[in-house]
């Protein structure tokens, strides 16, 4: 079953797109949320799913600054697919950071060929400037059902807008 979680990450609220239960942790802490259910909007500039979730709110404000994704983890942008372990999502520094994944990029190089790459990591991490970093990774342009090479790396570094890895 799992849960679908949609997320912008700039300007809009995310509020229309979450199930859950709030937790005050105290005094001065975050809002916790525990999400279990499946929600059934999906934005569509990036979406993730997974078997649990943990959203953490600013207590002024009541938006979400972190969002956490245990087990089954599916997340999606315009031009890539990973699935891994446990996602960590950064709403407010645009970043995301995801255990045990594997990874399917695709789009147009600077050139505007078409480009595809698949593999593994043992971990991938996102910053706002949308570079990839891949930790102890492989990396090809092979398709997976026909692939003749491949690449490993314990630090692999994607960079779509200078070309890619």
């Amino acid at each position: 079953m799992g849960i679908f979680i949609a997320a912008q990450a700039r300007g809009v609220s995310t509020e229309d797109y979450m199930i859950g239960i709030t937790v005050d942790a105290g005094e001065g802490c975050p809002i916790i949320e525990k999400v279990q259910e499946r929600t059934k909007r999906i934005n569509s500039t990036m979406f993730t799913r997974g078997d649990y979730a943990i959203l953490y709110r600013d207590k002024n404000s009541g938006k979400i600054q972190r969002i956490k994704i245990f087990g089954h983890v599916h997340y999606a942008e315009r031009d890539r697919v990973l699935v891994g372990s446990y996602a960590l999502i950064d709403v407010v520094h645009h970043s995301m950071h995801m255990d045990h994944a594997l990874y399917h990029l695709y789009g147009s190089t600077p050139e505007g060929t078409q480009q595809n790459a698949w593999g593994s990591a043992a971990s991938i991490d996102r910053g706002a400037d949308n570079i990839l970093i891949l930790h102890h990774a492989t990396y090809s342009t092979c398709s997976p059902a026909h692939n003749v090479w491949r690449i490993s790396a314990r630090r692999l570094k994607i960079n779509k807008r200078k070309g890619w890895g």
